[in-house]
């Protein structure tokens, strides 16, 4: 039986994704995340839609005779074919089941549904249809199908109960059933792309569509990020980047829906930067930092809290094996507790070592994965990373200096003319 922890790892993205996703932000300056059951509403609808095949040789020949040669009962079909004649009440009973044909055997008639079928050239036959579509609950916009193809996500309101704790915020949206508009499905069935919201086109929706609405929940983790000014941030309006396991590395459908409906985020957890410095100290703890002699919690230019080490730490960690820190760790985001901050260091040079090592890390890494190397796409990385440490790139000089030191120079052979 699945544990709830295994559950959530299904449930929810990994740490290691988060944090990808918050090292390529730009322009913003993450703080928490938090993971949210979103409110959907699960509507049960029922309509009809046709089966299409080709016709039977019989089946064509009795509607064809009806409806363009005008025979009207079933003893003129079969003189006119020179058939048995049970074998023709025997197909116009399946014509009138199926209701293609009406009336009795003395005053047949084609239906619509009949003149359509020998219109399109295919026989149709109607069928009722049952299936579910999902609505986010705040402003009832459809969910698009690749949230079907991973419907195994998505939690009925037990579901949702059993999983709820301190970790997990789940949001409420209306309080009754009946608070889905059914103006909604209306809406849907009148889109072109109503395909792209699970809806098929052949599906016809009558007035009464639907059969019933329950709540359901979408899992979401949620990243709240700020512009500032210089470390100020008054009148930033918050920014949410939302993650789900359906859409890569953003899931831009409920990201969208967040930032242009405020009123979801007041429903959001309280965000009180005075917990960040205390979460960041017990970082530290665990990387086995004594504070403050061998660091320092400060904040950025741009408002980014950072844990600032001493080169020290660093020079120790070049040395051998003994603290959790490797050169690599400057610059990065890491987060505790759901807080985010940075490692850094105030020495400019070994920043820039840190540019160098993280580049030959990538270099070793695609080689790993059997990925084909380009002296652009190293340059591009070792651009990236010299952004976040607030430094100038090192030259393509440097980095085969560097790798020489460190008795690398093999992660360039396949470069070829570009090789040390």
């Amino acid at each position: 039986m699945e544990t709830k922890s295994e559950r959530l790892k299904k449930l929810f993205v990994s740490s290691n994704r988060v944090l990808a996703t918050v090292q390529a932000v730009t322009g913003l300056v993450p703080l928490r995340q938090f993971r949210l059951l979103f409110p959907l509403w699960c509507i049960s609808i029922q309509g009809r839609q046709y089966e299409k095949r080709p016709y039977e040789l019989l089946e064509r020949f009795l509607e064809r005779a009806i409806g363009e040669a005008e025979l009207q009962t079933a003893g003129e079909l079969a003189r006119f074919f020179g058939l048995p004649q049970p074998a023709v009440t025997k197909t116009l009973d399946f014509l009138r089941t199926v209701g293609h044909v009406s009336g009795d055997d003395e005053h047949l008639r084609l239906t619509d549904l009949g003149q359509a079928s020998l219109q399109s050239g295919l026989f149709l036959r109607p069928l009722e249809s049952q299936r579910l579509l999902y609505f986010e609950a705040f402003d009832s916009q459809p969910l698009p199908r690749s949230y079907y193809e991973y419907e195994s996500l998505i939690l009925s309101e037990a579901e949702a109960a059993l999983l709820s704790d301190r970790t997990i915020t789940r949001l409420y949206s209306g309080q009754l059933e009946s608070y889905f508009d059914p103006l909604r499905l209306r809406q849907l069935a009148e889109r072109p792309d109503r395909e792209q919201y699970n809806l098929p086109s052949e599906l016809e929706l009558g007035p009464d569509a639907i059969r019933k609405v329950t709540r359901a929940y979408f899992p979401l983790t949620v990243i709240e990020a700020h512009a500032y000014d210089n470390g100020d941030r008054q009148g930033s309006r918050p920014h949410y980047l939302a993650l789900s396991p359906i859409a890569g590395h953003r899931d831009l459908f409920f990201e969208r829906l967040i930032q242009n409906k405020p009123a979801i985020a007041y429903s959001f957890p309280t965000l009180d930067e005075r917990e960040i410095p205390a979460a960041i100290e017990r970082h530290a703890s665990r990387l086995g930092v004594q504070l403050p002699g061998e660091g320092r919690i400060a904040r950025s230019p741009s408002g980014l809290w950072q844990l600032v080490l001493s080169p020290r730490l660093f020079q120790k960690a070049e040395a051998g094996p003994g603290l959790a820190l490797r050169l690599s760790d400057l610059g990065n985001v890491r987060q505790e507790d759901g807080y985010f901050f940075q490692l850094w260091c105030e020495d400019k040079m070994l920043r820039c070592r840190s540019v160098l090592e993280q580049t030959l890390l990538f270099m070793e890494r695609e080689q790993r994965k059997k990925q084909p190397l380009f002296r652009a796409s190293i340059l591009q990385v070792m651009e990236h990373v010299s952004r976040r440490l607030a430094l100038a790139p090192p030259s393509w000089q440097e980095l085969i200096a560097f790798a020489r030191e460190q008795r690398r120079e093999d992660l360039f052979e396949e470069l070829g003319a570009d090789a040390p």
